[in-house]
């Protein structure tokens, strides 16, 4: 018998991919109809399927998935004011300041990997750095802004990749998967609107923020799972 868990999934797969349709036949009322419906959907998932954990963690969680939803209300409203645009990437900042913090709170008391491996750290931040760089003369003013922004994925990343051997291992597989989602999507969302527009760069920028959040409310999920099965 299929779970809530499992039945809200399935919700949130059949929106995503009405919401994609919409945006490959440029449908714009249907994308924009479509795009605040989804978090809603993983954020009751989250809330019931944790319902008995009582963990900073999992008020972080829902916390960043809150701001992801506001976030994908002002991106919807893009198309009527650019304004929403910068709106929503300050949303999805705070979102994932949550997300590091969350992922942060889970390792606290352990020894952090990347102390013992510096070299990740500065691998992460050249990214940051440099991928920005790279179009200083298209991105002018908003150059700072955009390092700045990519340096906080860059946290959130290093503290998702801190999670290694103390989280179970699917969990770990699945943030760690969704943060480079999350990556791939704002650096294609860069690209496109502020460097040049490419074919599909909507769809691929949609694409990879979908399964970004899923992956990562999923493997926080399947977390408290291993550690249900650990104490069992």
């Amino acid at each position: 018998m299929e779970s809530k868990f499992d039945t809200s999934l399935r919700i949130y797969f059949i929106i995503a991919f009405i919401n994609l349709m919409a945006i490959f036949f440029a449908a714009d009322w249907l994308a924009m109809v479509t795009r605040p419906l989804m978090i809603p959907v993983l954020w009751v998932a989250f809330f019931q399927v944790t319902k008995n954990v009582f963990s900073p963690v999992r008020y972080l969680i829902l916390f960043a998935l809150f701001f992801s939803w506001i976030g994908d209300i002002s991106m919807a409203l893009q198309a009527m004011d650019s304004l929403f645009f910068f709106i929503g990437s300050v949303l999805f900042l705070i979102a994932y300041i949550i997300y590091a913090v969350a992922f942060f709170t889970e390792i606290r008391n352990r020894k952090m990997m990347l102390a013992q491996r510096p070299w990740l750290v500065v691998i992460g931040f050249a990214y940051g750095f440099g991928f920005p760089l790279l179009f200083r003369k298209q991105l002018d003013d908003m150059l700072v802004p955009v390092i700045l922004y990519e340096c906080i994925v860059t946290i959130m990343i290093l503290m998702a990749f801190s999670r290694f051997n103390v989280s179970g291992n699917k969990s770990f597989q699945q943030v760690f998967a969704g943060v480079i989602f999350f990556l791939l999507s704002d650096s294609l969302a860069e690209i496109n609107r502020f460097v040049q527009p490419f074919i599909l760069g909507s769809f691929l920028i949609m694409f990879a923020y979908i399964l970004a959040q899923v992956l990562i409310m999923k493997g926080i999920a399947d977390q408290y799972a291993f550690m249900e099965e650990k104490v069992i």
